[in-house]
């Protein structure tokens, strides 16, 4: 993801701590301007108007939930998904939700702009089947063996719900990793951030255990060192 402007940091900045104690109704340009530090002439320069702003915020959000879950997607097809490694990766995750921890709040209440949070996630669901459809996410079907070779399919028995469709088999996918990754965020947000990061992700390892069956990370590596 590109980094930001300082000029983009303080106008999200100047926004979020705005948006904590007044309406975004209220809140206009030339408010945001002068809380940043930065001429409106400069904010217009960046963003066409202040909902394309909002706009440009909940898509970087989601740019980097997707770059996070791509990381933690080629963790799991190398043969180096060790508890410790998928808990690191997913810490990142974590990390910077409590880093902008306002922003979140801001997203879940829907301050940021109206039912952010179905927007979020919504978004969130047509970014990943994008990103799977152009191969930037790789998603994980099962691994099993034909006489000792690795072989990739489509297993209708893998998880409820789940055809040997490779679509159907995307869309459980996208389901899977918004239900744990977006909603354990929200949780985590709406209880004020009550457990560390690494906490979090230590939860998060062990909820993706229970829904896959700690299939993904026991086959691949056992047949990723085979192969």
């Amino acid at each position: 993801m590109k980094k930001p402007k300082r000029s983009e940091i303080a106008f999200k900045n100047a926004y979020i701590d705005l948006l904590l104690n007044e309406d975004r109704d209220k809140i206009f340009v030339r408010t945001i301007c002068e809380k940043s530090g930065y001429s409106a002439m400069c904010f217009y320069q960046n963003y066409v108007s202040k909902e394309k702003f909002t706009q440009k915020i909940i898509d970087d959000e989601i740019e980097f939930y997707i770059d996070n879950l791509a990381e933690f997607s080629d963790l799991l097809y190398s043969c180096n998904a060790t508890e410790e490694a998928c808990v690191k990766c997913k810490k990142k995750f974590f990390d910077h939700i409590y880093e902008n921890k306002d922003l979140y709040r801001c997203i879940f209440s829907n301050k940021l702009a109206p039912e952010t949070d179905h927007l979020y996630e919504r978004k969130i669901s047509e970014r990943l089947i994008k990103s799977i459809n152009s191969n930037e996410l790789r998603i994980l079907p099962i691994v099993n063996t034909n006489n000792g070779v690795p072989e990739i399919k489509f297993d209708e028995n893998h998880a409820p719900g789940v055809c040997n469709d490779k679509n159907d088999y995307m869309i459980w996918f996208v389901v899977r990793n918004r239900m744990i990754g977006y909603l354990l965020a929200e949780i985590w947000c709406k209880n004020d951030f009550n457990l560390s990061p690494l906490e979090m992700a230590e939860c998060f390892y062990r909820m993706m255990l229970i829904l896959d069956g700690g299939s993904f990370i026991a086959k691949y590596n056992s047949l990723n060192m085979r192969a």
